[in-house]
């Protein structure tokens, strides 16, 4: 349920990425994004509401739905893969990580994504997890509205979708405009690494000239995390680094981030409407997103 996402070939699909505070959709007809927006909730018991007026509103039923939840909705743990058969890794979850977790088992949905082999180390999953409400909402929300559901994802690996599925290691900077900063570190379309940066919500926020304060904290947060890439991880060090933000000055932004780590940063101009960077994780849900090419820098001028 909670994996990457479904690339299959639909000529009407929609990307719906849902959070506590909004519901952002994406909308591709033949292979090209026709609408994108972002519309406030309250909470997540309006997500009926709310997507039944705008699937009414854009004609849009019977059309392919691939959900992303944001990061309020889920949580994930890291465990040595139990030593079971594939068949029966999914049923033997709850018992691997009971003692991991402070909610009932019972009220729980669980999923897991293996984690890219890292030398020296036992292999390892990621046990993703959500309460049975939430899911129960999700499934009844958009069916309700109109739509067929494909699949459920997450944030951080819905993200991962973006970046080339090549041999070098990528790294993506993201931030909704809500939010904290999302980095995520990405090798052969595998997502090995991902970290929420607290405390620089405000970088989205910034003019030509980021504050200084900010731009110390965040390089030496970076430089961390390119270092465990290296360390820990033992994979190439990063040589692509991307940020999108819902922020006009992205590009120059992306420069001065870069200056301080002495690597090259690529702003991503997404759209024309730099608020429209908050419904990229429904971009990124979207079957073949990689043909949409919205990760393109050829024209961002990179920094020296």
């Amino acid at each position: 349920m909670f994996s990457r996402g479904l690339q299959r070939n639909a000529n009407k699909v929609l990307g719906v990425y849902l959070r506590p505070d909004s519901v952002a959709l994406a909308i591709v007809e033949k292979k090209q994004v026709s609408q994108l927006l972002t519309f406030p909730v309250s909470s997540s018991e309006q997500w009926l509401a709310a997507l039944s007026e705008q699937v009414a509103k854009l004609g849009c039923k019977k059309h392919l739905a691939f959900v992303v939840l944001s990061q309020h909705f889920y949580q994930q743990v890291q465990i040595e893969r139990p030593n079971v058969p594939d068949e029966e890794l999914l049923a033997s979850l709850p018992f691997a990580i009971k003692e991991l977790v402070s909610e009932p088992l019972r009220d729980l949905v669980l999923d897991y994504v293996n984690v890219p082999a890292v030398p020296m180390m036992a292999e390892r999953l990621n046990v993703i997890y959500s309460p049975k409400a939430v899911i129960q909402r999700v499934v009844s929300a958009v069916s309700e509205a109109g739509l067929k559901l494909q699949h459920i994802g997450v944030e951080e690996l819905t993200l991962a979708n973006l970046l080339d599925a090549k041999d070098e290691t990528q790294m993506l900077i993201y931030q909704h405009s809500a939010d904290d900063v999302l980095i995520s570190v990405v090798r052969n379309g595998a997502l090995y690494f991902s970290r929420h940066l607290r405390g620089f919500q405000s970088l989205c926020q910034q003019t030509q000239v980021v504050d200084t304060f900010l731009l110390e904290g965040l390089g030496l947060e970076l430089q961390r995390s390119l270092d465990y890439v290296v360390a820990q991880l033992k994979i190439a060090d990063v040589n692509q680094i991307k940020l999108a933000l819902p922020n006009e000055h992205v590009e120059q932004i992306a420069r001065q981030i870069g200056e301080s780590l002495g690597r090259n940063i690529q702003g991503v101009p997404l759209t024309d409407n730099p608020q429209e960077c908050d419904v990229l994780p429904a971009l990124a849900a979207l079957p073949n997103v990689a043909q949409l090419n919205l990760m393109s820098t050829d024209t961002v001028e990179e920094a020296s």
